[in-house]
């Protein structure tokens, strides 16, 4: 008989290295979520220096425009629009 590891287990070598390749896994994972966490794209307000810009309004919800188009029907005539 022959001294050496047991049929069936894997040798020292091979144990550390699963070993080392978990840790990296675990370290990847750790990072991965600290960046998501606490990364530059981490609050809602803008960067600082950077104005704040208003949403973009299509012509229908922009009240003003709306106010534009009523008082321009109403000094056209009855209000009704010619198709």
């Amino acid at each position: 008989m022959r001294a050496g590891p047991i049929r069936g287990y894997p040798r020292q070598q091979e144990v550390s290295d699963v070993i080392y390749l978990l840790a990296l896994i675990a370290v990847s994972a750790v990072a991965v979520l600290c960046w998501k966490a606490f990364g530059p794209q981490s609050s809602a307000a803008p960067p600082p220096g950077r104005p704040r810009r208003a949403p973009i309004k299509g012509p229908d919800d922009d009240p003003d425009f709306l106010w534009k188009i009523s008082r321009q029907q109403h000094r056209d005539g009855d209000g009704t629009t010619d198709r």
